[in-house]
């Protein structure tokens, strides 16, 4: 199985605690990819920005950057094994649907 984070557009603060353009929303996505089959998992994760933390100026940051603090503010195996479980159900499926007993006209 392999695993891709993807993160589209930040939301950020255009001025907060003395800095510029501070990242207080990713929203992310984790796809799980198991040849022909995959599934994702996405959400936002709500970052907070305090005077005194470290602080990586907005042109600089980096996905490593981004995908280190999504990390660290969700239970990642969670989500993993929740994609894990969905890859499987498509690689050999216990459900099907039909169509209700009435759709024939009847």
């Amino acid at each position: 199985m392999t695993y891709e984070w993807t993160f589209e557009d930040l939301t950020i603060y255009k001025e907060h605690e003395g800095q510029v353009d501070v990242v207080s929303g990713i929203p992310w996505t984790l796809t799980a990819t198991d040849g022909d089959h995959s599934a994702s998992d996405f959400s936002t994760v709500v970052v907070q920005y305090q005077a005194g933390d470290p602080f990586i100026a907005f042109a600089d940051l980096t996905k490593a950057n981004i995908e280190g603090w999504v990390e660290e503010a969700l239970d990642v195996d969670a989500i993993k094994s929740r994609l894990d479980a969905r890859v499987a159900e498509q690689q050999s499926p216990t459900t099907e649907n039909l169509p209700t007993p009435w759709s024939d006209g009847n």
